[in-house]
């Protein structure tokens, strides 16, 4: 049986289209590919220098987390305060650290972006370790303490979940100082699964 003349057009386009894709693929680098192929970083950030900026500044501001240890439960607003300011944080620490992996990602062989996303590892750990106290310091407010905060403060809404996860968690929470080494230890739990990343 041979193939019929309005068959082979269409075989040849899927032919060519699937050795298109397989060449872009195997390209290795990355100036080759065409754009319409490639995320666009600087929807994140506009150059490497204003994430630098970026991630400098957040680096100088963690340590404003110790401010409010010991005085969680003093009101719903200091409780609000802490949340709001760790959680803010903690969002431009995933955007910091979203922009450095896709970075480190299109090219594992850049040595620069893969300290860039290494650099982040690091960052997140620090901002951990200035939040370790908000666990153990919310299950030490003696009982019934959040909800009464959570009606008398609409920001509190919004944490609800967070709050009430802290509570079920209660029994596998450890102290201020055993969470912090936990955190302090985050980047050398997770080195050996990157290194084979990157190697494959």
């Amino acid at each position: 049986m041979t193939m019929s003349s309005k068959a082979r057009p269409l075989f040849t386009f899927v032919g060519l289209a699937a050795l298109t894709f397989s060449t872009l693929a195997q390209e290795r680098d990355r100036s080759k590919i065409p754009a319409k192929y490639t995320w666009n970083l600087a929807d994140i950030y506009s150059s490497d220098a204003a994430w630098r900026s970026a991630k400098e500044k957040l680096q100088s501001e963690l340590p404003q987390l110790g401010q409010f240890k010991g005085k969680l439960g003093q009101s719903a607003a200091v409780l609000a305060d802490a949340l709001d300011k760790m959680y803010g944080f903690d969002k431009e620490v995933s955007r910091l650290f979203t922009y450095a992996s896709l970075l480190a990602d299109q090219d594992t062989r850049d040595a620069q972006h893969q300290g860039m996303k290494q650099e982040m590892v690091q960052l997140e750990a620090t901002l951990s370790a200035q939040a370790a106290f908000v666990e153990p310091e919310t299950l030490r407010l003696p009982a019934g303490t959040v909800e009464k905060f959570l009606k008398a403060e609409p920001r509190l809404t919004v944490y609800r979940f967070p709050l009430e996860d802290i509570a079920r968690r209660a029994p596998h929470t450890l102290n201020e100082s055993e969470e912090k080494i936990l955190a302090d230890a985050g980047p050398m739990a997770g080195s050996a699964s990157e290194i084979y990343g990157i190697l494959t």
